[in-house]
């Protein structure tokens, strides 16, 4: 009889045991995303699409979200490149959140490093033209977005690469994230396994002229790894190996040598024309 009522209690304990785990497990599984940032559209580049105080206008996120009525969040940030390695200005933090770095970061959710770079940099802000005020707040708003539910993911960049002089590709390793061309492999090798639902597009750098001064100009500058043209055909070469959407503001976009400056304020940063532009192009897509 002892025997028996032991047993009996044994197979409640396992009832219950059975039943507080289930509980744990449903609690884990209906509990909220830690995530708590959610946008439409995620808008990822350089000091295009950044719009920093210093190149003061329209905002082209704004004029996006007002011409396609959805969410947009601009995560862009001046300085910037696909590549490791980006401006020679900063060189620290402009690497550590390159676009080859920002993917990587939202693929795994690990965000020590860039946020401990990041913090470093705004601290010195005042004496470094490359860290603009409100940097830091976009990337913790950045590290909070759910990126399963976004809709479109709008990836600028190119033409800090291309006045870097970063190379265009390693043609021994084609993921080298230190070259333009492996880097960008790279961003949508790992964004497109982890969110295959997500739409990306490719926004290729237009024609610019640094410093608006013609010696300049893209066409004939080579900064070390080839005129800006390359890094388009570049671009255009592993979207098309990746089935992404191109807009091509570079062929198809109204900037060229002869109107680079009604568009931009220094031969490369869009004024209100070239905001518009821009802004346009982006959400008529």
């Amino acid at each position: 009889m002892k025997i028996r009522m032991n047993n009996k209690k044994q197979n409640i304990l396992c009832a219950c045991a059975a039943l507080c785990l289930a509980l744990i497990l449903g609690v884990i599984c209906l509990w909220p995303s830690a995530k708590t940032e959610q946008y439409e559209v995620v808008l990822l580049g350089d000091s295009i699409l950044a719009n920093v105080a210093v190149y003061q206008g329209e905002k082209i996120h704004e004029f996006i979200e007002e011409k396609s009525g959805m969410t947009v969040f601009n995560g862009a940030f001046g300085g910037t490149g696909m590549a490791n390695g980006g401006m020679n200005t900063m060189a620290i933090c402009n690497s550590s959140w390159c676009m080859a770095n920002l993917a990587r970061a939202i693929c795994s959710d690990d965000w020590k490093s860039i946020q401990a770079t990041m913090s470093y940099a705004d601290y010195y802000k005042d004496s470094n033209r490359q860290v603009m005020e409100g940097y830091k707040q976009r990337l913790d708003v950045l590290k909070n977005i759910d990126f399963a539910k976004v809709n479109v993911l709008v990836i600028e960049h190119g033409t800090n690469d291309y006045n870097s002089g970063m190379p265009l590709d390693n043609s021994d390793d084609l993921y080298d994230i230190h070259t333009f061309g492996g880097a960008l492999r790279s961003v949508l090798s790992d964004l497109t396994t982890e969110f295959p639902d997500l739409q990306i597009v490719i926004v290729t750098p237009a024609f610019c002229m640094v410093g608006a001064m013609e010696e300049q100009a893209c066409d004939v500058m080579d900064w070390g790894g080839g005129l800006l043209y390359q890094y388009v055909e570049k671009e255009l070469e592993i979207a098309s190996e990746f089935g992404v959407d191109v807009i091509d503001m570079y062929h198809n976009s109204p900037i060229t040598r002869e109107t680079v400056l009604d568009y931009t304020v220094d031969g490369l940063h869009p004024n209100e024309a070239g905001i518009e532009l821009w802004g346009t192009a982006i959400s008529e897509y």
